[in-house]
């Protein structure tokens, strides 16, 4: 049972030796580490895109030739601390190896952030607390981060350590410990952009420290740390403004830097409030909201839990208002991957209330209650607990499972129900039994982690299925001689690219055609597809290529090396030995990827001569087929239900070889098709 002290009583501490406490922390940190990487084995990665491959190709690029790119194009605006972590071990020759070496790393760093939780709090908290703080960090069902590329994996870590120096330097100002603030801010400014709250944080951190100790001491002994950062922000602000590139400095974040609707990001603002109240299990906030009550009130006087809970105040009000004003635009559901750094802090303020005895001061608890429930309440769960979300939100993914399993008005009466019941056990608990909240928490958090950690693993095997079928993610390079470029041409689907990218590293160029999908970050050749089949570059000549790959409804001029299968949803890619310059034969639209055509499919013939269209239809609803060339009805086969025609239609006469020939099928009912091919004489 761990001890529970007043607000006047001294830290009593378990007689139990002291190095006992570290022994249960590292054996607790071993065994989330470990089964998080057991977890994360099972994972089909990548699964998000494009952010896993633009992570693993930043590392490669690091480690292979020192560069920071993404397929040839520079990406300084990008963190580095992540892909440097990673690069090395995705640059072995056995790429499977590579990522299981990644997988862990990942589960070690972000359990690792058990570790400094735990130096953080045993001073305010005491020993056994402090693990106790640190047990709940390691519950949240974003670890299962761990398993995948993603920065998050570093974010973590890093921000309870920039935030752990800020507190520190807060407690005693000291040069040494202002230092280390410095250079943990920087670090994690160089871990991912979003970061950036944390210089914010800093100020209204020592301005709610004056506020609480009722002195300007804090400010005056921060002054010149704090000038001196004001400065550094200053410098590089209007460094980045004289050469006229200011948005640079939030690197790939710069269009997020305005044009924000003010009532869309006050809603999501506060949509984001009650998303931390998910993340947290509810009764850390409130925690927080008493022991701010406390510090201003003078009922806590201890340096340490004030800077405390004035660094954790700060970070969470202004993590929230950045994470909750960009998802207003840029994300459209809770983006709580974004929120998570807010969780160390929290669970730290939460066992420093039960530390103190779980004090309740009216009315405060009960008007800090109302203002933290009426938003969770609120929270609009039918809209944000679906499939869209559960990329950036793993906390939801049980509560869209249980809609799909039930229905949405249970959904919506247990999640109610819930979020009622902690806040009802955070105000109305005995105080003698308070000790059991931190149980409730964490069985909350644990069963989320469970429960989401499951659906994670079957979303992103049914990711894998989707882009790869059962074929080999390395096909290309198994089959490549030499290096590849990836044509992306209109498709409704551009995440292939980058799940194609993450695993053969023959890939180094992309050329798009000016309609397809665009692929940030990237600056790929842009190609003009002209009537003789030349795909033109912007210097009026041709793409220089060997190998290619397309998709199968474009055909090149050139020999077919290797074909991917294609899946459910998407037609299959083809890898080419393609002549020089890179020249189109023929592109086919309006076919499926089983082959049926429902209602008309085309097929444009490029440098069309002398030729037929082969084709081999399969009458599935019965009735005929007009087949057009350039537009004059050629053949009208009459497809009787379950019968199959095989047939020719030839060039126009006015084929030239230089232009292109437009042939058309149409038919009222559905057509299966094996065939849909121009032959050339």
């Amino acid at each position: 049972m761990f001890p529970i002290r007043s607000a006047t009583q001294q830290v009593t501490r378990m007689p139990v030796s002291r190095q006992v406490a570290p022994i249960v922390l590292v054996l607790l940190t071993a065994a989330s580490a470990g089964t998080r990487f057991w977890a994360a084995r099972s994972m089909a990665v990548p699964w998000i895109a494009p952010d896993e491959t633009i992570y693993a190709l930043l590392g490669r690029s690091l480690w292979e030739d020192g560069s920071h790119s993404i397929l040839g194009t520079a990406a300084a605006s990008y963190s580095f601390v992540y892909p440097a972590l990673i690069g090395l071990p995705l640059s072995l020759a056995n790429l499977e190896t590579g990522v299981t070496v990644v997988q862990a790393l990942g589960a070690v760093l972000m359990s690792a952030t058990a570790l400094l939780v735990y130096l953080w709090g045993r001073g305010p908290l005491g020993e056994w607390w402090a693990v106790a703080a640190a047990g709940l960090t390691l519950a949240v069902p974003d670890l299962a981060y761990s398993g995948l590329v993603m920065s998050e994996v570093a974010v973590f870590p890093i921000a309870t350590l920039a935030l752990w120096a800020i507190a520190s330097a807060l407690e005693w100002p000291s040069p040494a410990r202002q230092a280390l603030a410095a250079g943990a801010i920087v670090l994690a400014l160089g871990t991912h952009v979003r970061l950036v709250a944390l210089i914010p944080t800093l100020f209204v951190a020592v301005a709610l420290q004056c506020g609480f100790l009722r002195s300007l001491e804090p400010a005056r002994r921060q002054a010149v740390f704090l000038a001196g950062i004001a400065s550094a922000c200053a410098a590089t602000l209007a460094g980045f403004a004289v050469s006229g590139r200011w948005q640079d400095i939030f690197g790939a974040y710069a269009a997020a830097t305005g044009g924000y609707e003010l009532r869309a990001a006050a809603t999501d603002v506060l949509w984001h409030a009650a998303g931390v109240f998910v993340l947290v299990a509810g009764i850390p906030l409130v925690a927080l909201a008493v022991m701010t009550v406390e510090c201003v009130a003078r009922r806590v006087r201890d340096p340490s839990a004030c800077a405390l809970v004035a660094t954790t105040l700060a970070w969470t009000s202004l993590l929230v208002l950045e994470v909750g004003t960009f998802a207003s635009r840029w994300v459209g559901h809770l983006a709580l991957r974004d929120l998570q750094p807010v969780v160390p802090p929290l669970m730290l303020v939460f066992a420093l209330w039960i530390v103190r005895g779980a004090p309740r001061p009216r009315p405060w608890i009960h008007l800090a209650a109302l203002a933290i429930a009426i938003p969770a309440v609120l929270l609009p769960v039918g809209r944000f607990a679906v499939q869209e979300s559960a990329l950036d939100a793993f906390s939801l993914i049980p509560l869209w499972r249980l809609a799909e399993a039930t229905s949405l008005s249970t959904l919506e009466l247990v999640y109610t129900l819930s979020v009622s019941t902690l806040v009802v056990l955070a105000v109305f608990l005995a105080r003698r039994a308070c000790v059991a909240l931190p149980v409730i928490v964490a069985l909350a958090l644990v069963s989320l982690s469970i429960l989401s950690t499951r659906q994670i693993d079957r979303l992103t095997h049914l990711d894998r299925a989707w882009v790869f079928d059962t074929g080999d993610p390395r096909w290309i390079d198994r089959a490549a001689d030499g290096p590849v470029t990836y044509l992306q041409a209109e498709t409704a689907f551009s995440a292939g690219l980058w799940k194609q990218a993450f695993w053969n590293r023959r890939i180094d160029a992309v050329a798009y055609l000016p309609e397809a999908a665009r692929l940030p970050p990237l600056a790929p050749t842009v190609v003009a597809l002209q009537p003789n089949g030349l795909l033109r570059t912007r210097d009026g000549g041709g793409l220089q290529a060997t190998l290619v790959v397309s998709p199968t409804e474009i055909e090149l001029f050139g020999e077919s090396v290797a074909q991917a299968p294609r899946s459910t949803d998407t037609t299959g890619l083809t890898l080419w030995r393609a002549e020089r310059p890179v020249r189109v034969s023929s592109v086919r639209s309006g076919v499926q990827p089983d082959g049926d055509i429902n209602g008309s499919a085309h097929l444009t013939v490029y440098a069309c001569g002398l030729g037929s269209l082969e084709l081999t239809l399969f009458g599935k609803a019965g009735g005929p087929v007009e087949i057009r060339a350039d537009g004059i009805l050629r053949a009208r086969p009459l497809l009787a239900a379950n019968t199959v025609w095989n047939g020719s239609v030839a060039a126009p006469p006015d084929a030239d070889g230089q232009s292109l020939c437009a042939f058309e099928l149409v038919s009222r009912g559905l057509v299966g098709s094996t065939r849909l091919e121009f032959v050339r004489d």
